[in-house]
């Protein structure tokens, strides 16, 4: 299985006049190609990231509403305990730097 986001046989350079492009040229095309690569990723990241910490704080927003129910005594420990997770995982997502 390749490591590559998308195989480098399907990235094709177009040809001028029939030629090959300067070598500079074709340089600087592979050059934006990688970046735009690297700038892809990062933004997957992020979704992924933001995706996962929305999930995990809904799941924990519930059992937090379950266990006010259960123990209510508990209420002010709990928020806190959640709002400290929401906390973290926006701190770890800024910190992917998008």
């Amino acid at each position: 299985m390749s490591r590559e986001l998308i195989p480098s046989h399907q990235v094709r350079l177009p040809a001028i006049s029939g030629s090959r492009l300067p070598r500079r040229v074709e340089r600087r095309v592979q050059a934006a190609h990688h970046a735009g690569l690297e700038t892809s990723a990062r933004i997957n990241a992020a979704a992924y990231a933001t995706h996962v910490a929305v999930t995990l704080t809904a799941a924990l927003s519930a059992e937090e509403e379950r266990l006010i129910r259960q123990a209510p005594l508990g209420e002010p420990r709990y928020q806190a305990i959640i709002d400290s997770f929401a906390s973290l995982a926006c701190s770890e997502i800024v910190r992917l730097g998008l």
